[in-house]
């Protein structure tokens, strides 16, 4: 309740909140002042101008998030690739600068009974200084068992009494090419091997342990490929006959470990949820800042009428703040 009384004329404020209806409005925890008690400010239009280039840029970096794709990795034992009829396609490019094309030949055997010397099919040699040399290209299938496969010149008519085995491994890759940005992995991890330094009379010995990889695109398409790790020892070979024919020996086996990249984008309601988050924390900020208002000049405050202050004052105590009339 609250009175105004000047000469011949009494002015009375009645209740607040005097009819039942008006009485749920007190549960009210978004109220505003009215808008003839603030005033625009520099000081108000800097902040308000901060919270919405924040704003953007949450917003931004929501919808880049968006945009973006992720990849999610994960590990499980099976045989991704069942359709493969047990094969693993191989692709090999080594180059032997010290030995003559007609000496190099692929040879490939496994635990199955395989044992293939002098592999010719998909595979293809280019001469290397002036002859001298040679670099082997071949694409060929092994068995999903524990094998090998190697260069050597044991295809030839002919053996060499001393071969030079140093070489530089260009590639050498199982399975599907994938070429996927932002994924990490060992699809070819001995390319660039270079054994030009070694003893040329060596053996070289790559111990791999070949991993199932799976790829799978947002469409849903999936691609299966080969990771796989390596280490290598080079010796030179006797018997008692005397000193064995060097190789470059390849022994692989498989890994029962699958490793599968999934890509994945953010759910469109998981955007709006996050974006519509991030904005209205921007705007509390200035919401809950006190309000950078000029005094209003005491002809309006006059006009107000006691009766509005008194208002004021009951809606600023609910809102647990303090009104300042100047």
């Amino acid at each position: 309740m609250c009175s105004h009384t000047r000469t011949h004329r009494r002015t009375q404020c009645l209740p607040f909140f005097s009819s039942p209806l008006s009485l749920p409005s007190r549960f009210d925890i978004y109220r505003k002042v009215p808008k003839d008690l603030t005033q625009p400010t520099y000081t108000g239009a800097f902040i308000s101008v901060c919270c919405c280039v924040f704003m953007l840029f949450l917003f931004l970096s929501e919808l880049t998030g968006f945009i973006a794709t992720e990849i999610v990795n994960e590990l499980y034992v099976d045989d991704p690739d069942k359709d493969s009829g047990g094969k693993i396609e191989v692709s090999l490019n080594i180059s032997l600068p010290n030995l003559h094309c007609d000496l190099v030949g692929l040879d490939i055997q496994d635990e199955m009974g395989r044992h293939e010397v002098g592999h010719i099919e998909n595979s293809m040699k280019m001469p290397l200084n002036n002859g001298h040399g040679c670099r082997f290209e071949g694409e060929f299938s092994i068995n999903k068992v524990p094998g090998n496969f190697h260069v050597s010149t044991h295809s030839a008519t002919a053996q060499p009494q001393s071969p030079d085995m140093t070489h530089v491994i260009h590639k050498l890759a199982f399975g599907e090419k994938l070429q996927v940005q932002h994924v990490r992995g060992a699809f070819n991890a001995l390319g660039g091997a270079n054994r030009l330094q070694s003893n040329a009379l060596a053996s070289h010995d790559y111990i791999l342990k070949i991993v199932p990889t799976v790829y799978e695109d947002l469409g849903g398409k999936q691609r299966f490929s080969y990771q796989y790790t390596v280490a290598n020892k080079e010796y030179v070979a006797y018997s008692h006959t005397g000193r064995i024919i060097p190789a470059i020996w390849f022994r692989y086996d498989l890994s029962p470990i699958t490793v599968k990249y999934t890509e994945r984008r953010q759910p469109f309601y998981r955007f709006i949820t996050t974006a519509r988050s991030s904005v209205g924390r921007s705007q509390w900020p200035g919401s809950s800042t006190p309000a950078y208002s000029q005094p209003l000049k005491p002809g309006r405050k006059s006009r107000l009428g006691k009766c509005h202050e008194c208002v004021c004052v009951c809606v600023c105590a609910l809102l647990h703040t303090s009104p300042v009339f100047i």
